[in-house]
C-alpha cells in the first residue's frame, strides 16, 4: 500500500469520527512536508519557509499551486490567513536563498502558484 492509499483509508475512518486515524494523517503530512533534514539547517529557515521550500523541492520543475502551499503552511492552523500570505513567504524564502545554489531559481508561474527551477 502506498502513501496515498493510505491516506485515503485513514481519510475514511476521520469521517467515519476516529480520532487515531487523524492523529495518523497528521504524523504522515508532518513527514511529508517536514525537510528531510540537515543539508539546508544553515538557511535558518522558518517553519512555514522550511515547509514551502521542501514541498518546491520534492515537485522541482513542477509548478505548485498557491493554494497547495498555504494549505501545507497551514494545515495544523485554525485559523488560517488569506492565501495571499504566500507571496509573503516567498519573497522571504527567495531573500534567503541568495547567494546560495537555490538563488533566483523560485519562479512565478503566473495564474497558478510557483516552481522550484530544476
Amino acid at each position: 500500500m502506498n502513501a496515498y492509499q493510505e491516506v485515503e483509508r485513514l481519510s475514511e475512518s476521520v469521517r467515519a469520527g476516529d480520532q487515531a486515524a487523524l492523529d495518523k494523517i497528521l504524523v504522515l503530512a508532518r513527514a511529508y512536508m517536514e525537510p528531510d533534514g540537515a543539508p539546508y539547517d544553515h538557511l535558518r529557515l522558518r517553519k512555514r519557509e522550511t515547509r514551502i521550500f521542501n514541498l518546491l523541492l520534492k515537485r522541482r520543475g513542477h509548478a505548485v499551486s498557491k493554494e497547495a502551499i498555504h494549505s501545507a503552511c497551514y494545515f495544523d492552523f485554525p485559523n488560517e490567513p488569506e492565501i495571499d500570505i504566500v507571496d509573503v513567504w516567498i519573497c522571504k524564502l527567495r531573500s534567503k536563498l541568495k547567494g546560495t545554489e537555490f538563488r533566483d531559481k523560485i519562479e512565478t508561474v503566473y495564474g497558478h502558484g510557483f516552481r522550484l527551477a530544476a
